[in-house]
Formats: structure tokens, C-alpha cells, sequence
């Protein structure tokens, strides 16, 4: 079995169909996605930064679904959940800072 390694797409959906594409992997309008003998490991990093990260998170999960992937949380997805997330200790506070930088 081939296990192909993939990181820091940061949400490029665009890069990752091709990316696939070129691995082998087809999309099946009746059946998801279609691979031979193969496996992905996700390495997180998923989203921020790019234009499509929605569509990003839809493809890697779909994948992952189907049995033919794994993925591992990034500091990306780490501090996306952080920023939402309040604090126990101080109320109204959240773990992940709401600066102008985290703000995009």
C-alpha cells in the first residue's frame, strides 16, 4: 500500500484537486472518491490563508469518511477552535486572543 503524506494546504482546494489528481484519486459523482491501493495522511494545517478553505475541509473529510484518509490537527485548526472557545477561568475571555491579527 502507498501512503502519501499531505501538509499545509491552508485552504487552497484548488492546488489539493490537483495535487489528488496527480496521486491517483478521481471523484465520483455516485461513489465519492475513487483511489486504487492507496492511503492519505492529512498533516493538518487545513485552513487560514487561502480562498477556499470551506471547500477544503469538505474534500479532506470526505475522504476520510470514505476510509481513504487520516488527518491530524495543525496549530491552524488548534487555534481557529481556540478562538471561539471561552475560557472556564474567565468568562467572557477566550483561550485564543481576539487581536486585530487574529481577526481576518
Amino acid at each position: 500500500m502507498v501512503i502519501n503524506f499531505i501538509g499545509d494546504i491552508h485552504g487552497y482546494a484548488t492546488e489539493l484537486k490537483r495535487l489528488l489528481s496527480v496521486l491517483g484519486y478521481r471523484k465520483s459523482s455516485t461513489t465519492g472518491w475513487l483511489v486504487g491501493d492507496g492511503q492519505l495522511v492529512f498533516l493538518g494545517d487545513l485552513i487560514d490563508r487561502g480562498p477556499e478553505q470551506k471547500e477544503t475541509v469538505d474534500i479532506v473529510r470526505e475522504l476520510c469518511e470514505l476510509g481513504h484518509a487520516i488527518c491530524l490537527t495543525g496549530n491552524h485548526e488548534f487555534n481557529a477552535v481556540g478562538f471561539v472557545t471561552e475560557r472556564v477561568d474567565e468568562p467572557g475571555q477566550y483561550v485564543r486572543s481576539h487581536t486585530d491579527n487574529h481577526i481576518r
